[in-house]
């Protein structure tokens, strides 16, 4: 407003000396003289008769005008920049892929597949003893919260899971009463409105379970022979606990990927759970 003030004042003060001079032809704007209901002719003569009181007069409504005016725009100002700013604030970013997750929240970000088989061979080592096998444990081992399941007491899901590659996944857990027993709980791919891959193999191939059985034998697990089991196989894999005589177990649901001779064993399910020797 210092700016401005210093540009106006010498228009006010010349405007005063003009008043003194001006002999005719000058009409009062409506509303800025003292004497607006007055007659022109009238006015003229009390403006050449006293200049000062209509002088005042005029500089009042001008410095009226100019604090109406500036006003606004000053309001405008501040609102421009206060928009300004909030456009500025740094909003905090998600991780790459997706939403922000956290080990208890449902898994709402994609992985890839290789992920996804590190994250459940990382399980498959901290399992160690029966103390170990938990849902909580499981689901934060891998990304997901399991939910009860409606009208089963003792199982809890994950489901509509997916990988960047286009494949789906679904997580299961099945709770005992004893301390004694080992609760089944398991990784199952799956692709959503396609056949099971042991009714229909297609070529796709989720995990190859050669790859898998030595992931597995390298964390200290042994056994890996293939049996006959619901349309495909299954690979057994055992270790040693840190307790007594407890095992844990990981065991490799397999089928062909394909219909040709040279057809890769693949994995659509894991499975842990343990038992007492």
């Amino acid at each position: 407003m210092n700016a401005i003030d210093a540009r106006v004042e010498p228009l006010l003060s010349n405007l005063s000396k003009v008043l003194g001079h001006r002999r005719a032809r000058r009409v009062p704007l409506a509303g800025r003289s003292p004497m607006a209901n007055t007659t022109a002719t009238t006015t003229r003569r009390a403006r050449m008769a006293n200049p000062v009181p209509y002088a005042l007069a005029d500089l009042l409504m001008i410095s009226n005008a100019r604090v109406s005016f500036f006003l606004p725009a000053a309001t405008c100002g501040l609102l421009a920049l206060s928009a300004l700013a909030a456009g500025c604030t740094r909003v905090p970013s998600a991780p790459a892929g997706g939403e922000p997750t956290s080990p208890t929240a449902e898994h709402t970000s994609r992985i890839n597949m290789a992920e996804l088989e590190r994250r459940i061979l990382s399980y498959a080592d901290s399992l160690r003893s029966r103390a170990d096998i938990s849902p909580d444990a499981f689901g934060r081992a891998i990304g997901f919260t399991l939910a009860p399941v409606e009208g089963n007491s003792i199982k809890s899901q994950a489901k509509n899971l997916s990988v960047t590659e286009g494949y789906d996944y679904a997580a299961s857990y099945f709770s005992v009463e004893s301390t004694t027993d080992y609760p089944r709980h398991s990784i199952i791919f799956y692709q959503q409105g396609k056949p099971s891959v042991t009714d229909s193999p297609d070529g796709v191939c989720y995990w190859d379970a050669e790859e898998a059985g030595h992931a597995l034998e390298r964390l200290g697990y042994s056994g890996g022979e293939e049996a006959p089991f619901q349309r495909g196989g299954i690979r057994h894999y055992w270790r040693r606990g840190t307790e007594g005589t407890q095992e844990l177990s990981t065991s490799l649901l397999t089928y062909p990927s394909g219909v040709t001779a040279g057809a890769r064993t693949c994995v659509y399910e894991v499975r842990f759970g343990g038992a007492d020797r």
